[in-house]
C-alpha cells in the first residue's frame, strides 16, 4: 500500500461526478487515503488500472474481521466462493467456475509468485489447499477470471495470491498478536502470532521471521462414538525470510516455510435426503462409525532474485515445496450396506484413508519492462516437476469395532507431471487514453500415472503415460477516461491438465469404474467492467460483468465413493460483480460489494445465485495517542444450486451473517473486541453425499472473543 495525501474531497461517484476531472473541490480538512498498488500483471500497477476484475484484502482488512484463516475473510470478496470440510480441506471457485466437486483446482493459489499444490489430480489440490497464516502479509489479490496466460494451468477460474511483507532495511521492527474466543455449542479457540524485522550488521541485509499458532475448538459433536467438537483443528507455522541488496541494482530474497494442521474430524451434519431436509441427529450433530483424522504437512523453500537494468526488471523465481496430507473418510453409510449385499459379511463401519503427497520443484525467469513506453512488455519461461504419490487403503470394523484384515481394498499410486511453458504479453499505447494488451502461452506437458492396487475394490494397472501442449491467450483493451477512471474489455483461456486417471472396479462385474485416461478441460472467457474513483480518493466503484463458456468439464464420477474422473459435457456461465467504496466524513469507512452468476449445463437453465457483503467502520478521531472505533460486517449468500455430482434434492439454502467490533488504538498498541456470526447462524457451507444422504458443512457459530496487537 502507498499512501497519498489530498486536501481535497470529491463529489460521490456518478457517471458524470468521476468522469469529469474539474468536479472536485478543495475542502479545509487533508484526509490520508490508501493507494492500493498491485501485482495482478506482475508488475506494479494502480488497482484501478489493471483491466480486470480484481480485489484486494489489506492488513487492516483482515484486522477488523479478526480473519485467521481463509474462511474468515472469503466471503467478504465478490465472486469468491469455497467448500470446505475443515482447515487444510478447502475448495476454492470463483464465478461459478466449479464442477461442484472439483479434484483438480480450478483456482490457482500462489503466494508471492510461487505456486501452491500440484497441477494434477494425483496431488488432490482441489481438494487439500494449504491454509496458511494471514498474520504478516502486505495484502491478499483476488484475480477473476482465467489466468492461464500469466500464472498457467489451473487458473481458469482465477487467482488467489498471497503477497508476503518483504524483509525491511531501515531498522528493528516486530509486532505480537494474541486473540481467545468462545464459539457457542462448542469450546475455546486460541491464536497467537509475531515477527520480527532485524537489519543485519551490513545495512544492505535484514531477516524478518514470523510464527503462529491457532486453535479451532470444534463445536459439532459424534455421539455415535462419544466424541464431543470433532471438528477441533491445531494450526500453527514458521516463516523465515532474507533479503540481501548487494546493489543498487540486485535484490535476491530466501525464504524457508513450515506449517502444520491437524484436527479430529469435519463440521459436516447429517440431513434427511428429502427436500428441504432437516438435521437428523441435531443441528450440530454427526453420526461417524469411523473417526476421520486429519493432517497436513506443507514444507517450502524458495529464492527470488531480481536485477534492474533500469528500462527492463530481470526475475528469476526458484522453489521446492513438499505436501503430506493423511486423512480418512467415513463411508459406512455407503460401504457397509454394499459388502453385506455381495455376501462379505456384516460390519460395523468402513473408513477410507486418502494420503497424497507432492514433492515440485518450480522455475520462473521473466523480463518485464519498466517505465512509462509506448509499448510495453514481459516475456518468460516457467518450468515445473511434480511426483506425487496417492496412499489409500480401507479400514473395516467388525459387530466389535475390531479391525478385520484389509482384503477389500489397498492403493498405491506413484505419478510424475513435468511442464515447460513460455509466455508473453505486449501493451501497445495507441493513445495517451487507450491501450491494447495481447498475450499468449504455450505449455507443454508430460505424465505418467502407475496403479499399484490389491484387494476386491482394485486392482494393479501398467503404467499410463501422457502428452500434451496447450495454448492460452489473452487480449485486453483499456480506454482511461481520466486519471481517475477507466473502462476495459477482456478476453481470456484457461484449462487444467488432462491425463492418466485413477481406476477402480465395481465389485460384483469386476469391470472398470472409469476411463484410463481423461482429457484437459478448457474455457473461454469474455468481460467488461469499468474503474472509477474521485481524485481524492474518498469513493470509489468497480464494476465487472461476464460471460464464461467451458468445455469438456472435468467431473468427478460419483457412482461410487472410488470412482475416477471423467470429462461431462459443457456450461456457460454469466454473471457481474460490483464494488463500492465510500470515505465521507473522516473516520467513516463504508464498503458494499456484490455478486451475481447463473449458468446453463445441458441445456438447462439454474436459478441465479447472488451474495452480497456490507462493511462499515467508525474510527473516533479526536485523540490522536487514543482512537477509539467501531465497525460491523453484513454478509449474505443466496441459495446455491447442490453440486452437479449430489443426487439428492438438496440446495444450499441461504444465509445471513452479522459480525460485530467494537476497540481503541492505543499509541502502538491495539484492543478490540469481535462477535462473529452474532446471531447465531447455522450457514450451510458445502453439500456431500454420503450413502445418498446429504451431508452440509455448518459455519462456524456465535464467537465471542477478545484480541490484542502491538507494534514495535
Amino acid at each position: 500500500m502507498r499512501r497519498r495525501s489530498y486536501n481535497v474531497m470529491g463529489l460521490f461517484i456518478s457517471a458524470v461526478a468521476v468522469t469529469t476531472a474539474d468536479s472536485v473541490r478543495a475542502q479545509d480538512v487533508a484526509m490520508q487515503i490508501d493507494e492500493v498498488v498491485v501485482t495482478a500483471q506482475k508488475r506494479e500497477e494502480r488497482l484501478i488500472d489493471v483491466p480486470q476484475s480484481v480485489s484486494v484484502m489489506s492488513p487492516e482488512d483482515l484486522q477488523k474481521l479478526s480473519a485467521t484463516q481463509f474462511r474468515d475473510f472469503a466471503n467478504t470478496v465478490p465472486g469468491l466462493n469455497f467448500t470446505t470440510s475443515g482447515p487444510g480441506s478447502t475448495q476454492i471457485s470463483m464465478r461459478g467456475v466449479t464442477a461442484g466437486t472439483d479434484v483438480n483446482q480450478t483456482v490457482a493459489v500462489y503466494v508471492d509468485d510461487i505456486p501452491y499444490g500440484s497441477s494434477t489430480s494425483f496431488g488432490r489440490s482441489g481438494r487439500y489447499t494449504p491454509d496458511g497464516s494471514l498474520f504478516d502479509l502486505e495484502r491478499i489479490e483476488v484475480l477473476r477470471g482465467p489466468q492461464g496466460t500469466l500464472y498457467g494451468a489451473s487458473s481458469m477460474g482465477g487467482l488467489l495470491k498471497y503477497v508476503s511483507r518483504a524483509p525491511g532495511l531501515d531498522g528493528f521492527s516486530g509486532r505480537i498478536l494474541g486473540s481467545s474466543s468462545s464459539t457457542a455449542h462448542g469450546s475455546e479457540n486460541y491464536n497467537v502470532a509475531g515477527v520480527l524485522n532485524v537489519p543485519l550488521a551490513t545495512d544492505n541485509a535484514a531477516v524478518r521471521v514470523s510464527g503462529y499458532y491457532t486453535r479451532d475448538g470444534g463445536y459439532v459433536d459424534n455421539p455415535a462414538l462419544g466424541d464431543a467438537d470433532v471438528n477441533h483443528a491445531e494450526l500453527h507455522g514458521v516463516r523465515a525470510d532474507f533479503m540481501l541488496t548487494p546493489s543498487d541494482e540486485l535484490t535476491v530474497r530466501l525464504i524457508a516455510e513450515s506449517q502444520s494442521i491437524s484436527r479430529d474430524g469435519t463440521p459436516e451434519v447429517d440431513f434427511t435426503a428429502t427436500a428441504g431436509g432437516r438435521p437428523v441427529l441435531g443441528s450440530l450433530r454427526q453420526s461417524r462409525q469411523v473417526t476421520e483424522p486429519f493432517d497436513q504437512d506443507f514444507r517450502l523453500v524458495a529464492g527470488t532474485v531480481d536485477y534492474d537494468f533500469g528500462s527492463a526488471l530481470l526475475t528469476s523465481i526458484t522453489s521446492y515445496q513438499e505436501t503430506r496430507t493423511e486423512n480418512r473418510f467415513d463411508i459406512s453409510a455407503e460401504f457397509v450396506p454394499l459388502l453385506a449385499q455381495v455376501g462379505l459379511g456384516t460390519f460395523n463401519g468402513v473408513g477410507l484413508s486418502d494420503e497424497p503427497s507432492t514433492d515440485k520443484v518450480t522455475q520462473e525467469i521473466r523480463l518485464t519492462s519498466q517505465g512509462l513506453a509506448t509499448v510495453e512488455w514481459a516475456f518468460g519461461a516457467f518450468y515445473t516437476r511434480e511426483e506425487s504419490d496417492r496412499e489409500s487403503e480401507m479400514l473395516v470394523l467388525d459387530s466389535a469395532r475390531q479391525p478385520v484384515p484389509n482384503i477389500f481394498y489397498t492403493l498405491s499410486a506413484p505419478s510424475e507431471y513435468e511442464e515447460y511453458a513460455l509466455f508473453g504479453n505486449i501493451t501497445w499505447r495507441l493513445t495517451d487514453n487507450f491501450d491494447i494488451t495481447g498475450g499468449l502461452r504455450y505449455a507443454h506437458n508430460r505424465q505418467s500415472y502407475t496403479q499399484f492396487g490389491s484387494g476386491i475394490f482394485i486392482d494393479s494397472q501398467p503404467t499410463v503415460r501422457s502428452s500434451e501442449g496447450v495454448s492460452t491467450y489473452l487480449a485486453n483493451a483499456r480506454y482511461h477516461l481520466n486519471e481517475y477512471a477507466m473502462v476495459y474489455g477482456r478476453f481470456a483461456t484457461g484449462y487444467r491438465p488432462g491425463g492418466p486417471n485413477f481406476v477402480a472396479r465395481d465389485p460384483a462385474t469386476g469391470s472398470p469404474l472409469a476411463p484410463p485416461t481423461f482429457d484437459s478441460d478448457r474455457l473461454k472467457s469474455y468481460e467488461v467492467g469499468y474503474k472509477a474513483e474521485t481524485a481524492d480518493g474518498r469513493f470509489g466503484v468497480d464494476i465487472a460483468a461476464y460471460y464464461v463458456d467451458w468445455v469438456d468439464i472435468q467431473v468427478f464420477d460419483a457412482s461410487s465413493a472410488l470412482g475416477g474422473l471423467m470429462n461431462g459435457d459443457s456450461a456457460s456461465v454469466r454473471g457481474g460483480e460490483a464494488t463500492l467504496t465510500a470515505r465521507p466524513t473522516s473516520g467513516l469507512t463504508l464498503s458494499a460489494n456484490g455478486s451475481y452468476s447463473t449458468a446453463r449445463r445441458s441445456g438447462i437453465d439454474t436459478d441465479g445465485q447472488y451474495s452480497a457483503a456490507l462493511i462499515v467502520d467508525y474510527a473516533f478521531l479526536s485523540v490522536p495517542a487514543y482512537t477509539p472505533f467501531m465497525g460491523a460486517t453484513v454478509r449474505h449468500v443466496s441459495e446455491r444450486g447442490n453440486a452437479i455430482t449430489t443426487t439428492t434434492p438438496q440446495e444450499l439454502p441461504d444465509y445471513t451473517t452479522v459480525d460485530l467490533r467494537a476497540g481503541a488504538d492505543i499509541g502502538d498498541l491495539r484492543i478490540q473486541l469481535f462477535g462473529r456470526n452474532i446471531f447465531d447462524t447455522r450457514g450451510r457451507l458445502s453439500l456431500v453425499t454420503s450413502g445418498g444422504k446429504p451431508v452440509f458443512s455448518i459455519l462456524q457459530p456465535r464467537t465471542i472473543g477478545i484480541s490484542l496487537s502491538a507494534d514495535f
